[in-house]
């Protein structure tokens, strides 16, 4: 445990933010783990609301895929827009 700098210790997408008890008190939070897969798709979603989607076009799956190492990272839409938005809270630069 980092005493000098509390917020290394924060395991959650939103742990820059806030501490990981905050979330974990939530029995309804969908918040996931600052992996670097999760992160990426944060990300993916920046740019997503950042270009101009077609009407009516819906985008179904979202995922981060690493070929040379055969694995992915993906999760569930709510839990997609869940950490989405609550990063956008801190960060009020997206519209989603």
């Amino acid at each position: 445990m980092d005493k000098k700098d509390p917020k290394r210790n924060r395991l959650s997408l939103i742990g820059a933010f806030e501490p990981d008890v905050v979330e974990q008190s939530n029995s309804n939070s969908l918040m996931t783990e600052a992996v670097y897969g999760n992160i990426e798709l944060m990300e993916t979603m920046a740019v997503l609301n950042a270009s101009d989607v077609p009407k009516g076009c819906v985008i179904g799956n979202i995922q981060v895929i690493n070929p040379y190492a055969a694995k992915g990272v993906s999760m569930s839409n709510e839990e997609l827009f869940y950490c989405f938005n609550r990063l956008n809270r801190y960060v009020p630069m997206f519209r989603n």
